[in-house]
């Protein structure tokens, strides 16, 4: 026996399921001649007769019986599996795993995220933290679907693409109890204090001392920015981090304002690479 062409199974499936080559026809959107011919081939195929063909329509022998409880739940299968793809492809199911340095998805894209869950509410939103280097390498290994960074940043995957969307602005920070009386105004002043900065921004807290001709070594280098606040509170000493950041402290803090902004943005794999899903939130976290 030669090898069925499944679309005849197809054909079968339908019209054992609605007893009628009519109804068959037009849910699978074809002509009634082709479901006819379709049954055709496959009864010469099988070698015998798989419906009785009646005045009401077609019923099953018992040879199209065994045949159609047997391929019922494949069939169906595929269909249900044709029906969740074209879920994903209109964005009602879906996963998106967001990777964040530096509280970004707290202060920058917080609301936009938001937005999206509540427009896409069956999308699977998983954040996770890390630095941005970690963050970058499970990207372009697929462990990841977009990553939020503070640029500039190297980007050695030739699978992944940056792009630059926003610009933040930086601050010192101290508690209003530890410079009371004290001069914190300049860049300049904070040589009088112990310094805390984040890991990743050692570089530009560097060149910010170094712009103004201050040398300064920071006593304590943090790679959480949740852990830096903690510790400015406290009166440890002076912070260094995002202002928007720090809304939620701001009754409670001096700061030292960087004038100049610096961008952030987004890195994710190539769009081509990429399903409608995590298109989607990229052009959300694009807007204005």
């Amino acid at each position: 026996m030669e090898d069925i062409n499944f679309e005849w199974y197809k054909v079968f499936y339908n019209v054992a399921k609605y007893e009628n080559i009519t109804k068959a026809a037009e849910n699978m959107y074809i002509s009634q001649s082709a479901v006819t011919q379709s049954i055709q081939k496959l009864e010469n195929e099988l070698g015998g007769k798989i419906f009785y063909r009646t005045k009401q329509g077609v019923t099953l022998t018992q040879e199209g019986k065994k045949i159609y409880d047997y391929i019922k739940s494949s069939i169906e299968t595929m269909n249900n599996a044709s029906f969740l793809f074209s879920q994903y492809l209109t964005i009602e199911k879906g996963r998106i795993r967001i990777g964040s340095g530096n509280s970004l998805a707290k202060t920058i894209f917080e609301d936009k995220i938001i937005d999206y869950i509540k427009r896409y509410p069956n999308i699977q939103l998983k954040i996770e933290d890390g630095d941005t280097s970690e963050l970058l390498y499970k990207l372009s290994n697929g462990y990841l679907d977009i990553v939020l960074l503070n640029l500039p940043v190297i980007n050695k995957y030739p699978n992944v693409e940056i792009i630059e969307i926003s610009n933040t602005q930086y601050c010192f920070y101290a508690k209003k109890e530890l410079v009371k009386n004290r001069d914190f105004d300049k860049i300049e002043d904070i040589k009088n204090y112990k310094l805390i900065v984040p890991k990743a921004k050692r570089e530009i807290v560097d060149k910010l001392f170094e712009e103004q001709g201050v040398s300064i070594n920071p006593q304590y280098e943090v790679s959480s920015s949740y852990i830096i606040k903690d510790m400015v509170l406290k009166k440890v000493g002076v912070g260094f981090g995002e202002k928007m950041n720090l809304e939620d402290i701001k009754d409670e803090i001096e700061t030292i304002d960087i004038p100049k902004e610096y961008p952030i943005g987004i890195a994710m794999l190539k769009k081509d690479m990429c399903n409608k899903a995590v298109l989607k939130l990229y052009e959300m976290l694009r807007s204005e």
